[in-house]
């Protein structure tokens, strides 16, 4: 699955993803009058888990590799290796980025449902 989507603060996106496939996303981020924001140094991260109790069951971030943030936009690819080893059902996540300076803000959230897969 590859998205790519102009996006806001705060706001709530939801993905289904099959289990067994690549899951690529580029969300680009620019201000009211369509100009890229400037995102170069920032770390990215990003969890999923089953509820807001349990331990991470996959990590996205600019620390292991799996996620880029730069000038405008963010994005992350999640191999059909690492997708086929999540359980299939529903899961939680947020985006965090942190500034240069340590300011931490929650980019965006949603749910994310992995399909089983059949065909191995």
């Amino acid at each position: 699955m590859v998205m790519n989507k102009v996006i806001k603060n705060g706001d709530k996106i939801d993905f289904s993803v099959d289990c067994g496939s690549t899951w690529t996303v580029r969300f680009d981020y620019t201000d009211n009058d369509g100009n890229p924001i400037d995102l170069l140094g920032y770390i990215g991260r990003m969890y999923l888990k089953r509820n807001y109790n349990t331990p991470s069951a996959f990590e996205i971030s600019t620390v292991i590799g799996n996620m880029v943030v730069a000038n405008g936009y963010v994005t992350w690819t999640v191999t059909d290796e690492e997708t086929s080893t999540l359980l299939s059902g529903s899961y939680i996540y947020d985006v965090e980025l942190e500034s240069y300076d340590g300011t931490v803000s929650r980019f965006f959230e949603g749910k994310v449902v992995f399909n089983p897969e059949v065909t191995r």
